[in-house]
């Protein structure tokens, strides 16, 4: 288990980021999200996963570092339709991944 929280860097089209900004202001023991339009080195050296929410999002990432994975998480039309579904769609997905990680947490503490 970490001993620091998982850092998920969020990448996302400016006309969209304002949104999963705010979705992505989840921070606790576990988790740590930041959100970007454009990737850097810093970014990629902070990040242990980086998700994407839009095919051409992807098709710019620059080549990962080791320490790092990447996840699409497409956004369908309706999860775009709005401020608030993109919030939902985004804050759903991180709070399953939260559920994820306690989960592991439990496990790590039975050992």
């Amino acid at each position: 288990m970490f001993k620091r929280p998982a850092r998920i860097l969020l990448v996302a089209d400016a006309s969209i980021a304002h949104a999963v900004r705010r979705a992505a202001a989840i921070h606790d023991e576990r988790i740590e999200a930041r959100t970007t339009i454009g990737v850097d080195a810093a970014d990629l050296a902070w990040a242990d996963l980086v998700v994407t929410l839009d095919q051409t999002d992807v098709a710019r990432l620059p080549p990962l570092p080791a320490h790092c994975r990447h996840r699409p998480w497409p956004l369908t039309a309706a999860e775009r339709s709005s401020d608030a579904a993109i919030e939902t769609a985004i804050g759903e997905r991180i709070r399953a991944m939260h559920g994820g990680l306690r989960l592991l947490g439990r496990l790590d503490a039975q050992d």
